[in-house]
Parts: C-alpha cells; sequence; structure tokens
C-alpha cells in the first residue's frame, strides 16, 4: 500500500515535469543573462528525466530486507546525529510532506506576477525543468545504490512485512525534501536576477 503510494506520486512528479517541458518556450530576451538552445537544453532535459526513470527501475528493482537482517538491526549502529529519529514514524507527517513538495513546484508561478517575469517565462521554464530533473535524478539514483533502512524500520509496533520492504530500504537521501530545497533556491536565484532588472529598466 505504501509503495503503491509512493510510486503513484513519483508518476504525477514525471507528468508534471512532462506538462512543463512541454509548455515551455526557448525564446530569448536581450536582457536575460541566460541563454537556452532548443538543441542543448532538448538533450540536457531528455538526459535528465531518462536518468529519472533509470532510477526510478533501479528502485523498483532494489531487495527487501531478510527477517534476519532486520532482527539484526540496531539502534546503536546508527549514527549519532540520525539515532534520534530510529523508530519514528507518522502516516499523518508522511502524508503531509508532500504537501510542500508539490507546493513548491508551483513557485515559479510567484514570478509571472510581473510583466518583466512574464517576458522570460520560456528561459525560466527551461531552468526549472532542468533543475528538478537533475535533482530527480541524484535522488532517484542515489536513493536506489545506497542501502540505508527508513525510521520506520526500527519500529516494532509496525508489521514485520512493512518494515522489510524493499521501499523503505532508501532513506538517503530524501526526495521531498530534496525537490522542495531545489525548488525554492532556484526561486530565490531567479528574484536575485530578474527583480535587478526589472527595477533597472525603469
Amino acid at each position: 500500500m505504501i509503495f503503491e503510494k509512493k510510486l503513484e506520486m513519483k508518476k504525477a512528479y514525471f507528468l508534471l515535469l512532462t506538462i512543463l517541458l512541454n509548455f515551455t518556450s526557448f525564446a530569448q530576451n536581450n536582457d536575460s543573462p541566460y541563454e537556452t538552445d532548443l538543441v542543448k537544453d532538448g538533450i540536457f532535459i531528455t538526459t535528465g528525466l531518462g536518468l529519472n526513470v533509470l532510477g526510478v527501475l533501479l528502485i523498483q528493482e532494489k531487495d527487501a530486507l531478510t527477517e534476519t537482517k532486520l532482527n539484526n538491526l540496531s539502534k546503536e549502529d546508527i549514527w549519532k546525529v540520525d539515532r534520534w529519529a530510529a523508530g519514528n514514524y507518522s502516516e499523518r507527517a508522511n502524508s503531509d510532506s508532500y504537501i510542500p513538495m508539490f507546493g513548491s513546484f508551483a513557485l515559479p508561478v510567484v514570478l509571472m506576477l510581473s510583466k518583466n517575469e512574464r517576458s522570460h517565462a520560456g528561459q525560466i521554464s527551461v531552468l526549472f525543468v532542468e533543475s528538478m530533473a537533475t535533482t530527480g535524478a541524484l535522488f532517484t539514483i542515489t536513493a536506489a545504490l545506497v542501502q540505508k533502512s527508513r525510521p520506520l524500520v526500527y519500529n516494532t509496533s509496525i508489521p514485520v512485512e512493512e518494515r522489510i520492504d524493499s521501499d523503505e530500504q532508501r532513506s538517503f537521501f530524501a526526495g521531498h525534501t530534496a525537490a522542495t530545497a531545489a525548488a525554492s533556491f532556484l526561486l530565490l536565484k531567479f528574484i536575485m536576477i530578474f527583480i535587478p532588472i526589472q527595477t533597472g529598466s525603469q
């Protein structure tokens, strides 16, 4: 159930990237510090999305934890910085974590409130899709290759079949955090770049 829910969220994530790509314009503006190129950016985005798909496929092929390994897990073996979280689990927190992640995907829309930013909508869209595709690729491939159990695996009140599920063995690194951070930092970068342009042209 948990795995299927997360898989559906991944599908929605990639669908969002695809939609953004379809609405992307490669028009250039003389007062923009960025340059976009149909071929170069197209290759970059296609490669990024391809690596995302590869990462998801690798995650789906990841082995589940055996009951023997589960029984041998100990909080004492966890790095002290993370040890406090071992055993924590909240379905509400898990569901709520999708809100800031998907909300951050809409952040570039904030820039469209100004005429100057709207004139750079194509480039903003391209850079956003490239950034999210890169972040997604780094996350999915890393999560697939690194074996690190989620905190709930250490919670003995949760059914064993959920604790050993392969989807619970990819705690590094946090995809929701990475996506939210990438979108938020990119928005800040756009504000720093495009607001001075707007001010200086008045």
